[in-house]
This record gives C-alpha cells, structure tokens and sequence, in this order.
C-alpha cells in the first residue's frame, strides 16, 4: 500500500515548472491584449482629431461661402490663427458658436490662403481658389489640406469689368 500512495502523490498537485509555464503564456498573454489596448486608445485619440479637423474645416469653408455669397468677397491672401480666429475673421460682427460638447482634445493651427486661379481665354479672376491647411500634435504633427474652388460671378465679373473700363 504504501508504494500505491506513493505514486498517487506524485501525480496529485502541479509541478514548479508547470506552474511557472502557465504564468509565462499568461504574462505574454497580458503583454499582447495591453499592446493592443494601447494601441486601439491611441487610433481613437488620432481618429477623433481628425474629425474635429474636418469639422473646423466645413465651418470655415462654410463661412467662406456664407461671405462670397453675401456680396462681401473675401480678400486674397494669406490668414493665420485657430480655426476659432480664422471664423471670427471670416464672419464679423457675428459670434461664433462655441458649441463644442467635448472640447478639442489638441491645439489646432490653421492657415486660409485665397488668390484667383484664372482660367485661360476668361478673366484672371474667374475663379477663386481657397486652400484650408489644418495641423495639429506637437510629437507626430498631422494635417489636412483642403482646396475649395469658387466660381465667379458673371453679373458681378462683367459690371467690374465695366467699371475698369470706365475708369481707363
């Protein structure tokens, strides 16, 4: 009987090593799914930047239009500021909405370049041509560029050209 409780003991419990293994696949186990985890905060921070970007980006092409439309062109040239500044600039006298539930999880940058990108066989300022740069992180600077095209106004392009002609 006792070499039988002998051999029952041995194989009763878990070895050293046996345990010791399993706690190494479950370490390297851990290490991978907080990779991971990590990873997947870090895109949703990234995604979530690029949305407010976009945002800031309608708002200002928006008021772009809103201002081309209203008779009051926008000047060519260059602006620099936030998009807060950019918006203030674009649309004076009115208050901006500072309707932001969350607020901007980075510092954004933006520069609003104008000029007239003519049109052969047509006027210089045939079109216009309005360019939203957009950047943001201070470690792995990101960015969005964006190109609006607006279109002349034939009345308004003709009774300019009128008036120049007047004038000489």
């Amino acid at each position: 009987m006792t070499d039988r409780s002998r051999a029952h003991s041995d194989t009763a419990g878990f070895t050293f090593l046996e345990v010791t293994i399993a706690l190494a696949i479950l370490g390297g186990a851990l290490v991978v799914i907080l990779g991971l985890q990590s990873a997947l905060v870090e895109r949703t921070v990234v995604e979530r930047q690029q949305r407010e970007a976009m945002v800031f980006a309608r708002e200002i092409f928006s008021a772009v239009e809103a201002r081309e439309s209203s008779g009051d062109p926008l000047d060519t040239g260059s602006y620099e500021g936030t998009p807060q500044d950019i918006l203030g600039g674009l649309l004076p006298g009115s208050e901006v909405e500072e309707d932001r539930s969350l607020q901007p999880i980075a510092e954004y940058r933006t520069q609003l370049f104008v000029e007239y990108w003519g049109i052969p066989s047509v006027d210089e300022r045939a079109m216009k041509r309005v360019e939203l740069l957009i950047t943001w992180g201070e470690r792995q600077p990101e960015s969005l560029q964006l190109v609006l095209f607006i279109p002349f106004d034939e009345d308004e392009l003709s009774n300019q050209n009128e008036e120049d002609d007047a004038d000489e």
